[in-house]
């Protein structure tokens, strides 16, 4: 029997920075953002190709206060190493790694509210620029780190609202006004 190495074809990542989120301003909370990404990585050149969601869904009724975000993303990344199978054989560690650029996409949709007064809720979209460092922890490279920083815009509207019934302030009906 001859064992045939395999090399990974797609990742699923989460940034778990995110999950130790504090919202201060009124909210004074813990607001854990959660969030999951997929990079899918071709078995020749220097180009992976992602996609992820963060999707914090807080909500507190009695406080008038929300903290509701979609955010979708696709990237594009170039690794400087490349991930030809050809130079890179499977089984001798992660193919994607070391330093990359990357261009992201990104639209979304939220509801935040600070108080029985001020909410706002809209849709934004936009794109950015990137770069980063991916560190392999084990020898096949199947457990990873990962540093970087983005910078982008981002085009939105939004509209105000206010939450409490304008013409009975003592019926809470949770719609906005």
């Amino acid at each position: 029997e001859t064992k045939i190495p395999r090399r990974e074809l797609m990742s699923v990542k989460t940034n778990l920075l995110l999950y130790g989120f504090y919202l201060p301003g009124g909210y004074d909370r813990w607001c854990p953002i959660p969030n999951v990404a997929i990079e899918f990585y071709p078995l020749r050149g220097h180009f992976t190709y992602g996609a992820s969601i963060d999707f914090p869904w807080w909500q507190s009724y009695n406080k008038f206060k929300f903290f509701e975000v979609r955010n979708y993303q696709l990237e594009a990344r170039y690794y400087f190493r490349s991930g030809n199978i050809k130079r890179n054989a499977p089984g001798k560690g992660a193919a994607f790694r070391g330093w990359y650029l990357q261009g992201y996409a990104n639209v979304g949709l939220f509801d935040i509210c600070f108080d029985k007064d001020t909410g706002y809720e809209g849709e934004y979209l936009g794109g950015g620029i990137g770069a980063g460092y991916v560190l392999p922890l084990t020898k096949k490279g199947h457990w990873r780190l990962e540093f970087s920083l983005q910078a982008g815009y981002v085009y939105g509207k939004h509209d105000p609202y206010q939450f409490e019934n304008l013409i009975n302030p003592d019926y809470h009906d949770k719609l906005y006004y």
